[in-house]
């Protein structure tokens, strides 16, 4: 008899064992899905100033590299005649400007520059101009155009006048906002709402009626919307 009540005991241990397993599974199961379905998209809108303006810059064939702080950058010098030649160059990026003629005695030669050192040279005067908490657009190019050519045959030089112009936008602390992993998106928003620069902000969440941003900071990323 005794041996018969152990037995039903036991009966009872082991459903309250497979229940206590049952509610872990369900609780590891929701707590994977916790921690990996949710996903979001936090869409910050801000709005781009535009910046300007001019500087000077040297071309010579005896120039290596380009350089910020002379404001010079290498030339090629190819005789005027050699159009082919000129082609050739243009489709490895340099450029010429049909003012830059560079006269020799009888010959004239051709001046030639490396589209990307004037591109980088003004990216770099636009970069001057911004303050500390601005930052200048890199998804789009600067718009730079040759104003003014002054050939300098004793030099075999050309300095170029050259208006570029670009947009500045917010330098946004995305390294901070990726803390707010796990948080109220109403919590977020505000965060983020305050920040200097900052036009607007939603969150786009899945599932939908989720309220928080997901705990893993990899399952939700920033998008930069400039108005």
């Amino acid at each position: 008899m005794p041996s018969a009540h152990m037995a039903v005991r036991f009966g009872n241990g082991g459903r309250w064992v497979r229940a206590f397993f049952a509610t872990a599974a369900v609780l590891a199961l929701l707590t994977g899905v916790v921690i990996v379905v949710p996903r979001a998209v936090v869409i910050i809108r801000v709005v781009g100033e535009p910046v300007v303006t001019t500087f000077i810059v040297s071309a010579a064939p005896d120039v290596l590299a380009s350089s910020p702080l002379l404001s010079t950058m290498p030339a090629k010098l190819v005789a005027l005649e050699q159009h082919a030649a000129i082609i050739s160059l243009a489709g490895q990026g340099w450029h010429f400007d049909r003012r830059a003629v560079l006269q020799s005695g009888p010959d004239e030669f051709a001046v030639l520059y490396q589209e990307r050192d004037l591109q980088e040279l003004a990216r770099l005067r636009l970069t001057e101009l911004l303050t500390v908490n601005r930052m200048l657009r890199t998804d789009v190019a600067s718009r730079v155009v040759v104003v003014a050519v002054e050939v300098l045959p004793a030099a075999s030089s050309v300095r170029y006048q050259v208006q570029t112009e670009g947009e500045a936008i917010p330098r946004l602390p995305y390294g901070d906002w990726s803390s707010q992993a796990g948080e109220r998106i109403t919590s977020t928003t505000d965060v983020i709402a305050k920040t200097p620069g900052v036009h607007e902000v939603s969150v786009v969440i899945w599932p939908s009626f989720w309220p928080f941003l997901p705990l893993l900071p990899q399952r939700f990323k920033f998008t930069l919307d400039i108005l």
